[in-house]
């Protein structure tokens, strides 16, 4: 998924409720406004975090808990894919399934960056 002037945005915002350190905000500015087009949302949050990790120290490891939802949701595979094949309109299913992920992983971190809930 590539990420939109929205999501930049919110990337930024959020970074700034958490912190008024101009220095690590200018790098976070930096990385959003010099993003290239082809630059998904996994790749300039890595980016980020790695920025955040020399100021901030390491953050949080959710290895355990991805797995877990990870976990989860391949046990519901065959589930979702006798919907998609069954559906009006495979292709459609099969794309609101991804966007509902995408939707799902952004709101995930957002909530765990901020350690905060906004679902």
């Amino acid at each position: 998924m590539q990420i939109t002037e929205t999501c930049a945005e919110c990337l930024y915002n959020k970074q700034k409720e958490e912190t008024d350190n101009q220095a690590y905000l200018d790098e976070v500015r930096n990385i959003l406004d010099n993003r290239a087009q082809t630059d998904t949302s996994p790749y300039i949050v890595l980016l980020i975090n790695r920025v955040r990790e020399r100021y901030f120290g390491a953050g949080p490891d959710y290895r355990e808990l991805k797995n877990q939802y990870n976990d989860m949701v391949l046990g519901m595979e065959d589930a979702l894919r006798s919907e998609i094949k069954t559906a009006e309109d495979p292709l459609a299913a099969a794309l609101m399934m991804a966007r509902i992920g995408n939707y799902i992983g952004c709101l995930m971190f957002c909530s765990w960056h901020t350690n905060r809930c906004s679902v």
